[in-house]
């Protein structure tokens, strides 16, 4: 049953023909037919007043709310024009549920999209942070390492966009982005990496899969076989960079290489500060 009651709807459908149809106010006899005390049973008689209506009678039931609610279904079996004005009725609350049901999910959705506007913010104001932390650096440049970061863009695109777009890079480190000719990103990236300094795009004509990862692995044995110290930071989120972090911190003559490998913009940050 609906969230409306039968009886009640009855009582509307009355006023509203009550002009058209004679129809009066239904009245319901309601008595007790039996039971205990602690379970009476009752039941009702629907009649109409001023209506030669001969009545109708609902099933027994525990109260006498649900004997005339009874009584009021019972009839509606009976007019079939109460049948669609219940239709109608019930059809309109469907309607009103679907309504609330869709503003509230449109409320939950716009709360979500606020909260996560909101932690984007506070991201925004960390890196920011983080950012402006390495201009401080500059000063004791002197005394560092030279830093070379090698970034695999077609697996961490995302990350290497973020980093040429916010980060302000000391002049100690040298960041280089290796892609394929191929790729659909490549003239868009060229032209976010043109205006940034110590930040490049290296193109490969790699056309076999993994290309850029053996382009990367063999620029960075390149940079090793310089004995001068240096770190050397691999950006990427393939298996070759754990793989290849093993076998240079296995090998007892690349001491003069402080490796890293990292595979998040955040970890990325730390290491630069």
């Amino acid at each position: 049953m609906k969230n409306k009651n039968v009886k009640n709807c009855l009582q509307e459908y009355c006023h509203e023909n009550c002009i058209d149809k004679a129809l009066g106010l239904p009245i319901y006899d309601t008595k007790r037919i039996g039971g205990e005390d602690h379970c009476p049973i009752f039941q009702s008689k629907l009649t109409f007043r001023g209506s030669d209506y001969p009545g109708c009678t609902g099933n027994p039931r525990p109260s006498k709310k649900q004997a005339e609610e009874d009584a009021a279904e019972t009839y509606s079996y009976d007019d079939f024009a109460f049948q669609d004005f219940l239709v109608k009725i019930w059809e309109k609350e469907e309607k009103s549920r679907d309504g609330r049901e869709k503003r509230r999910k449109e409320k939950i959705k716009g709360e979500m999209k606020m909260l996560i506007k909101k932690r984007e913010k506070e991201e925004e104001e960390e890196e920011e942070i983080l950012f402006k932390g390495l201009s401080l650096k500059e000063q004791k440049k002197q005394n560092e390492l030279k830093t070379f970061i090698y970034f695999d863009t077609e697996n961490v695109l995302d990350i290497f966009k973020d980093f040429i777009s916010k980060c302000m890079v000391p002049d100690n480190v040298s960041a280089i982005g290796y892609i394929s000719k191929h790729h659909h990103m490549r003239d868009r990236l060229e032209k976010m990496v043109k205006p940034v300094e110590n930040v490049s795009l290296s193109t490969t004509n790699a056309i076999i899969s993994n290309g850029v990862d053996y382009y990367i692995t063999l620029n960075i044995g390149m940079e090793i076989n310089d004995k001068s110290p240096k770190r050397i930071i691999l950006v990427t989120r393939d298996k070759f960079g754990q793989v290849l972090t093993d076998l240079i911190k296995g090998n007892a003559n690349l001491s003069h290489v402080d490796f890293k490998f990292v595979s998040s913009l955040k970890d990325l940050q730390i290491l630069l500060t």
